[in-house]
């Protein structure tokens, strides 16, 4: 636990010594090439978007740390690409995943860890027969670790949806 508030306070650390560029990136002083790690960011955005729609929960889970955490909307927190690949899994048969994507609103980093905001867009059709799809809109934020390789991978992944909350029944 205290390694995940470490972690946070690095990137809020970094936040604070950062300009925001015209297009709503920010870049960090003297640290690593935002622009590149940006474009890590969105490919494994792309590769994410792709396995969630094939239903493919290992795909997915492959693309997250050892040690993430994937915190969802309304549902409580999961850790673990084992368990992440089982929540993945377990969506993919409640819901097919169409029509997503991933805006990148702003990222920031520093160091092994890059932080990134945006909004997402999806369309979940319940597997249940007759059951009416749902198209959802929210906003999210990712912090990316780097690996030994080089590559950036979901290291704490945490949205939440702009619908309002179903009224209590």
């Amino acid at each position: 636990m205290r390694q995940n508030y470490a972690a946070l306070l690095a990137v809020l650390v970094v936040a604070s010594s950062c300009t925001s560029g015209s297009d709503g990136s920010v870049t960090q002083q003297g640290g690593p090439n935002v622009a590149a790690v940006r474009q890590s960011i969105e490919a494994g955005n792309a590769a994410l978007i792709a396995a969630l729609q094939k239903g493919d929960s290992l795909g997915a889970a492959a693309l997250y740390d050892d040690s993430a955490m994937v915190l969802p909307s309304e549902m409580p927190a999961v850790s673990g690409r084992d368990a992440i690949r089982s929540f993945w899994a377990g969506m993919g048969g409640m819901f097919t995943v169409s029509n997503m994507s991933l805006t990148v609103g702003d990222v920031v980093a520093s160091g092994d860890l890059a932080s990134e905001t945006g909004r997402f867009e999806m369309t979940l059709t319940p597997k249940a027969k007759g059951a009416k799809p749902i198209v959802d809109k929210g906003k999210y934020l990712v912090v990316w670790k780097k690996q030994a390789d080089g590559s950036y991978k979901l290291f704490r992944d945490m949205w939440n949806t702009d619908a309002a909350p179903a009224p209590a029944k």
